[in-house]
């Protein structure tokens, strides 16, 4: 499938044709974890039961609100997680290989769904409307609570290009390529309007998808173009320092003392892909491994269903009234014990038996399926030699 891009994404190319120099992007671009012989020990079957259970939850719930989290007594003080369209998709495609063949073939119908309407899909912008599906947190319909106030306030400057990732994961996993490309021009479209963007490591996954998306489809021009980006942000990625001080600007809370009793800069590694994850292990392991053990200090028992620390989403004084954090930090650390630390799988394991937050809990099942795939054999293959 050929499209060309329009004159402005041309000009925009043209503007961008020399790549960043030195990084050699290629085994980030092109290489994925191909996992076989996976054996789970008897005493960890649950795993795959569990993962099992909750995308059932979700593929019987159909469309999923943002999970509204408080932690605190007023209302107002909380905020939502699982914002970005189709940030569902990406989970649905790391659970595929393990759901039964029912499931799986209601989770192709389930995206495909998601995808056909222009609400619900990646590129439908940056949030999800607050009061339409099922309420994530467990109650039939969705809380919706001060949705515009909260984005207001911090909302409208959280990433989304995360999602496009889990195009391509879905397309690649599921190998419901068909589905994609039926939204190619959406995709394309999107994504060149707003790879500039790309500046988290979270984020950085963008690139890689429209890459191998564009290549498989045949549209070698949006190919280029997304080398290019990707090069670009990759490189620029490698300034540890200059990351961190960006991710202030999508998450503005950081600045201030009085909200930020996080302390921290950890926001930058939530949704980071595997991929990425290896890029950080190969070329900036120290540091995030500082970050990670500094957080989890922070937060021993950061990996349970709302530890009761002082929380950054609630009514936050000098008493600290909130008590419990988001699963955010589920989002962050994982990826980080996953792809960088190289956590061995029983220690991944154990951080499982916390359960998931709500119906969807985005971050933990993402990390279930890591989990169980790391109690295989996984190898960095080229994904372009299954075309």
């Amino acid at each position: 499938m050929r499209n060309s891009l329009t004159p402005i994404a041309l000009a925009l190319f043209l503007t961008t044709a020399a790549s960043a120099a030195g990084l050699d992007v290629a085994p980030y671009l092109w290489e994925k974890p191909a996992t076989t012989d996976v054996q789970l020990p008897a005493d960890r079957a649950w795993l795959v039961t569990d993962l099992r259970t909750e995308i059932d939850k979700v593929l019987t719930a159909g469309h999923l609100a943002p999970y509204y989290f408080n932690a605190g007594d007023l209302h107002h003080e909380g905020y939502f997680l699982y914002v970005a369209p189709g940030r569902i998709i990406t989970t649905l495609a790391y659970a595929y290989p393990h759901l039964t063949a029912d499931q799986q073939a209601k989770a192709k119908s389930y995206v495909a769904k998601e995808l056909d309407n222009p609400k619900y899909a990646p590129w439908a912008g940056a949030k999800l409307p607050p009061i339409e599906g099922a309420g994530r947190e467990g109650f039939p319909a969705p809380k919706g609570f001060n949705f515009d106030r909260w984005w207001g306030m911090e909302g409208q400057h959280r990433p989304c290009l995360h999602t496009l990732y889990g195009l391509w994961l879905w397309a690649d996993r599921a190998g419901d390529w068909a589905t994609v490309e039926r939204h190619w021009p959406q995709i394309k479209a999107y994504y060149v309007a707003h790879a500039k963007d790309v500046t988290l490591y979270g984020e950085l996954g963008a690139h890689v998808a429209i890459v191998r998306l564009a290549h498989h489809f045949g549209d070698s021009q949006t190919e280029s173009l997304a080398v290019d980006f990707a090069r670009r942000a990759f490189d620029a990625a490698l300034d540890y320092d200059a990351t961190e001080q960006s991710s202030f600007k999508s998450f503005n809370r950081l600045k201030e003392t009085h909200h930020n009793v996080l302390a921290s800069t950890n926001f930058m590694l939530m949704n980071t892909c595997p991929e990425v994850g290896r890029f950080l292990a190969d070329h900036l392991k120290e540091p995030v491994l500082k970050k990670n053990q500094a957080i989890k200090s922070h937060y021993p028992d950061w990996w349970l269903i709302a530890p009761p620390y002082a929380s950054w989403a609630g009514n936050i004084g000098p008493d600290c009234e909130a008590q419990g954090l988001p699963r955010e930090v589920f989002g962050m650390v994982f990826p980080v014990e996953r792809w960088v630390a190289q956590a061995p799988p029983g220690q991944l394991a154990n951080y499982m038996a916390s359960g998931p937050d709500g119906i969807g809990d985005c971050y933990w099942l993402d990390s279930l399926a890591w989990t169980i795939e790391s109690f295989g054999r996984t190898r960095w293959v080229d994904c372009r030699a299954a075309r």
